[in-house]
């Protein structure tokens, strides 16, 4: 069940239309709340896992980020959460390079959101409004995404072009096919 239902979510790289990403998307909620039912917890209830934290700079300013690793962190992101720090954010890691899709379901903060490529360039950015629930993919595969408060003065310094120093090293895997057997 677990793995079928990862294959619903945004998770894996999938050319999909904007009717499918929906259906994907309702469909990924869906499984993640019979997940958490079946686990013994009812969706949101169970407590937040601690997070790993990690120290990350932009163009000379810190930033103290939440590192997210699992599918289950990633999926949760800033859900929930009514504040965030001028200079905090959140690191999505990816195990291999990929087209990530983002959406703002349950998530009440507006959000700027940084696409990273394996060597921590930003090579796509977003702006991201509570509640919108359109997927937002990267448009080239990426190894990180990096979310920060949309009118912060973090926000500012995310740039296309521009490095994100302290990044963790991870090793290198080969991009996931996509669905029509293209790379990456």
């Amino acid at each position: 069940m677990a793995k079928w239902c990862e294959v619903l979510t945004f998770k894996k790289t999938v050319a999909t239309s904007g009717r499918s990403r929906r259906r994907n998307a309702l469909l990924g909620g869906w499984c993640a709340g019979i997940w958490g039912v079946l686990a013994g917890t009812a969706w949101g209830a169970a407590p937040d896992e601690a997070l790993p934290r990690l120290t990350l700079a932009v163009n000379g300013v810190p930033i103290q980020v939440e590192v997210a690793r699992t599918s289950r962190a990633r999926e949760r992101g800033l859900a929930g959460r009514t504040a965030l720090a001028a200079d905090a954010g959140m690191l999505f890691v990816f195990r291999r390079p990929g087209r990530p899709c983002f959406w703002m379901k349950d998530t009440l903060l507006p959000l700027s959101l940084a696409f990273l490529n394996e060597r921590g360039m930003i090579v796509q950015r977003e702006e991201l409004l509570p509640g919108d629930e359109r997927a937002v993919c990267a448009r080239q595969p990426v190894r990180f995404a990096l979310e920060v408060a949309r009118n912060g003065p973090l926000a500012h310094q995310l740039r296309l072009g521009r490095p994100v120093v302290g990044l963790p090293q991870l090793p290198r895997l080969p991009a996931e096919p996509s669905r029509f057997g293209e790379p990456g």
